[in-house]
């Protein structure tokens, strides 16, 4: 019920007035109630429904101030914040500050840099195996000289006998959906090209329309074979799902009114409805 309260009155702060429907019920008297007797907030009628409208914003701040609870701690997490607050870590902002995404390089002498140092990749994935990629505005962007491909699924990141021999660059795993923030770093990043290899189904495409968005300059990976695969390994139950097939025919409309940005992703769309398949990247493991 606090949660609640707080947050209605923190909306009221920041807006000066908000629908009376958007206010959870339990509180809707009693926020009415407290208004009428401080002056701080009124009901207003407002076409069929009503608003509450702030009156006396001083008033209001100071009962947001006396009812909210102190954080005993120097830590910036805003999950210890939200704990402080509402007794409970995911009310409010719980995204955390850091994001990490797991890298590995291939190739003899792979470096990027950032703020100025620069690092050889090649050290750290010989002696772990992978290493991890900090994403936050704690840390910068990326430049590099070599090649970033992102792959969806764990498999292809830990077997990498798929990528083509003498190829050296940095490969990310970004696992099922690419993140806004990872995006938005990439977007950022100075790398000599952007590839992703996502499954060959409705997620895979939309979020090769997203990175694209993002960094106009990024490609599609093809693997050599891939309509035999699609023929021999796809997955019906795939094409059945609604939430995949929705996707493809989504960015399928807006490329056939405007322009495919790869003339391949026609191909795979068109296979895909006469065969009634999707793909998983897996395949080329087999």
């Amino acid at each position: 019920m606090m949660a609640h309260w707080l947050s209605t009155l923190e909306k009221l702060a920041e807006f000066g007035e908000t629908p009376s429907s958007s206010i959870p019920q339990s509180i809707r008297k009693k926020l009415e109630q407290w208004g009428e007797r401080t002056g701080a907030v009124s009901v207003e009628r407002q076409g069929r429904g009503s608003v509450f409208r702030v009156k006396s914003l001083v008033i209001l701040s100071n009962e947001i101030r006396a009812i909210s609870p102190q954080v005993e701690t120097e830590s910036e997490s805003s999950r210890a914040i939200n704990l402080g607050r509402f007794g409970d870590t995911k009310t409010g902002n719980s995204r955390h500050e850091i994001i990490y995404y797991l890298g590995k390089s291939i190739g003899p002498d792979v470096r990027v840099s950032q703020y100025s140092t620069s690092v050889n990749l090649i050290e750290i994935s010989t002696f772990t195996g992978s290493f991890v990629i900090p994403i936050s505005d704690r840390f910068g962007p990326w430049e590099s000289d070599f090649p970033l491909l992102l792959v969806e699924n764990q498999a292809v990141f830990d077997d990498t006998s798929w990528i083509e021999s003498g190829w050296s660059g940095i490969i990310l795993y970004y696992q099922g959906n690419l993140s806004d923030r990872l995006l938005s770093w990439l977007a950022k990043s100075s790398i000599t090209s952007v590839t992703i290899f996502p499954d060959y189904d409705g997620v895979g495409i939309s979020n090769f329309a997203r990175l694209k968005s993002a960094v106009p300059s990024a490609n599609w990976f093809w693997k050599s074979g891939w309509e035999f695969a699609l023929l021999k390994f796809g997955n019906q139950s795939l094409w059945q799902k609604e939430d995949q097939r929705s996707q493809v025919e989504k960015w399928s409309d807006l490329w056939d009114s405007e322009e495919y940005p790869d003339p391949q992703l026609k191909e795979l769309i068109k296979l895909m409805r006469i065969e009634g398949k999707m793909l998983e990247q897996e395949w080329v493991l087999v």
